[in-house]
């Protein structure tokens, strides 16, 4: 099987119409799809594994939030004394 890797999708410049059919490409996006949801699987697994012991703050889609350190799992929301120690204006 082709993995998305493999092929050069927008062959030429990108102003250039793409010469790959639509079977090509659906073909290639429904193999990124399944590739993504076998890490998905696969990070969920190590997540569940993980004692979240380590925590550190980050920002995550505009909310600063309690990630662990070791699996990057969110494993809650910051205290305003944590955002601030970590940086993040509130």
């Amino acid at each position: 099987m082709e993995t998305v890797t493999e092929v050069n999708i927008n062959q030429g410049s990108p102003i250039t119409e793409n010469k790959m059919t639509d079977e090509k490409l659906n073909r290639l996006a429904t193999t990124a799809i399944e590739d993504i949801q076998r890490a998905n699987g696969r990070l969920n697994e190590i997540q569940d594994a993980c004692r979240h012991k380590e925590e550190q703050t980050e920002l995550i889609q505009g909310t600063v939030k309690q990630v662990c350190g070791t699996c990057f799992k969110v494993v809650g929301f910051s205290s305003q004394e944590q955002s601030k120690a970590a940086g993040y204006t509130i």
